[in-house]
């Protein structure tokens, strides 16, 4: 059986958001995202809708080698800019999450 395509929220359980940039472990605490960065409780960036054209990646993660997982998102990028890059990263798990994208997806 194949799982369900896309996020699995409804529209009106996202909250809106301005693009997420992490660049170092330190900024997801900074963010607010709940975990620790281990395999058991990764950090989680889960239930956002980030709709953006500002020529920017609607979600950037770069030099981080913790766990992390994007999930249940709705990310709209309206720009040429990747909807979600993960640069120099490793453990990123993306599921559950719709990307519309003028640009590209991941």
């Amino acid at each position: 059986m194949i799982p369900s395509q896309g996020s699995r929220l409804d529209p009106g359980e996202y909250t809106n958001s301005v693009p997420i940039l992490i660049d170092e472990t330190n900024d997801f605490d900074l963010w607010g995202f709940p975990g620790d960065g281990t395999l058991t409780n990764p950090f989680l960036i889960s239930s956002y809708n980030i709709t953006a054209s500002i020529g920017i990646a609607s979600i950037r993660v770069e030099n981080v080698d913790v766990y992390f997982r994007i999930g249940d998102c709705f990310i709209r990028q309206g720009s040429s800019e990747y909807a979600i890059q993960l640069i120099n990263t490793s453990h990123a798990i993306i599921e559950y999450t719709t990307v519309d994208s003028a640009g590209g997806g991941i």
